[in-house]
């Protein structure tokens, strides 16, 4: 009798395990808002807001606000212009941040940071600028019962905009990106040089390239000789070649190279203390690692002196191999120089 007891109670217990078990719900799954005729998940959410230490509230705030404030800028949006502007952002964001940023989280968070760039060029106090950006949200999104359940849930303050002055000062724009998207102090940087400079776009980034080509001339050049017709390369669309040859494996096989390149750079302060900047290099790197090619694509120092042998040193790092079948992959890289 007892044994059948036992037996009973231990089917039971595992009828009880396996009903909680298949009920239940993946979280991610959860939609947690919805913005015109789209309902955002939670997972959907953790897309536009890649940083994965922030706790859920933040996440669901950040991407409402990233969306909401796009919104307006999307129907006329130039595409042609600005696809290379969040692919570069995305990229750069992914390198220095440690988090995986996709195209389309870069596009919401740059638009969504020219948005707020206009609004502080327009109200001169944080806190009108917040409540600005708010009822454009409330406006614009709407939160489902399970949004709703976790935004009320929570106590703690999503920002506050006591101690920050915007006025044209970069680092206090850098602050207010901070707040009112939710983003780290370096993630908030690289945004901020992407929406002030805009060079970035495809004409202005044709134009750095001839100034460099210029630069960079070899006038002790012979003649030009014919030009020999080449096979086109393949070339690895951009997140499948990732997913072997990803953002932290890139960055590792340059960081070993930090050292000398931060040798050379010091060899030619020598001869001119004041030189500092940020080199952008398009790299064309082959399965087997090798890069194909080195290429400015923008560059604030103009030393040739000093670029020339910089890019036939970058020529030679070796990346991590992938599988043949992958093609070429081509990256953007930003090298940053300053006297220490």
């Amino acid at each position: 009798m007892i044994a059948q007891r036992k037996l009973f109670i231990a089917s039971a217990a595992s009828i009880l395990f396996l009903w909680t078990l298949c009920g239940k719900k993946d979280p991610d799954t959860q939609p947690v808002f919805i913005i015109d005729s789209d309902t955002i998940t939670l997972g959907e959410a953790k897309t536009f807001v890649p940083d994965s230490s922030l706790a859920k509230l933040h996440i669901i705030t950040a991407a409402a606000r990233r969306t909401a404030l796009s919104q307006p800028a999307l129907p006329d949006l130039d595409t042609v212009k600005y696809n290379p502007v969040f692919s570069d952002l995305s990229q750069r964001l992914s390198l220095e941040t440690g988090q995986e940023w996709s195209i389309p989280a870069g596009k919401y968070l740059f638009l969504s940071g020219k948005a707020l760039l206009d609004k502080a060029a327009n109200l001169l106090y944080p806190q009108a600028i917040f409540f600005s950006v708010d009822s454009q949200v409330n406006a614009t999104v709407s939160f489902t019962e399970t949004g709703k359940q976790v935004l009320l849930s929570k106590t703690d303050t999503v920002f506050s905009g006591d101690s920050i002055n915007v006025g044209n000062d970069d680092q206090a724009f850098r602050s207010l990106l901070s707040f009112s998207l939710i983003l780290h102090e370096r993630a908030a940087a690289i945004l901020n040089e992407f929406i002030r400079s805009e060079t970035i776009s495809t004409d202005s980034m044709a134009g750095v390239a001839d100034m460099i080509k210029g630069l960079l001339a070899d006038t002790t050049a012979a003649e030009p000789q014919p030009v020999k017709k080449v096979a086109a390369r393949k070339k690895a669309p951009s997140q499948r070649a990732l997913k072997y040859r990803d953002h932290a494996s890139i960055k590792n096989s340059i960081n070993k190279h930090i050292p000398n390149l931060k040798a050379l750079y010091k060899k030619h302060l020598k001869s001119n203390a004041h030189m500092s900047g940020r080199v952008w290099v398009n790299f064309l790197v082959a399965p087997d690692g090798t890069v194909i090619s080195a290429k400015l694509k923008k560059t604030s120092i103009r030393e040739q002196a000093f670029l020339r042998p910089f890019l036939k040193y970058v020529r030679n790092i070796r990346f991590k191999q992938i599988p043949q079948q992958i093609g070429d992959m081509s990256f953007t890289f930003p090298f940053e120089f300053a006297p220490e």
